[in-house]
């Protein structure tokens, strides 16, 4: 093992954010809703709700509780190569 200098940034080849709506009430979920500038796309999410509101369970309740998770995607880059090396093939020797 050794110490190799490392970053971390938002992933630049994922969505920056995903936005998802749950029910506390039943666990019903709405879609991921892909942002790329934070905020862009709430309206879409808070819509769901609102929806989901609007209508009345089984027992006549409406439900009114409600998690928003933000996905932000990261990666790890290396400051050097930290793999090992690719294998050769047979008759090739190894770089």
């Amino acid at each position: 093992m050794r110490y190799v200098d490392m970053s971390i940034a938002p992933d630049p080849d994922a969505e920056p954010y995903l936005l998802q709506v749950e029910c506390t009430t039943c666990g019903a979920a709405s879609g991921p809703v892909p942002e790329r500038v934070a905020g862009e796309r709430r309206d879409e999410a808070g819509d769901w709700a609102l929806a989901h509101t609007g209508r009345v369970d089984s027992e006549g309740r409406h439900h009114t509780g409600y998690r928003l998770t933000v996905t932000m995607f990261w990666r790890v880059t290396p400051h050097e190569d930290i793999d090992p090396p690719e294998a050769a093939a047979p008759g090739r020797p190894v770089a």
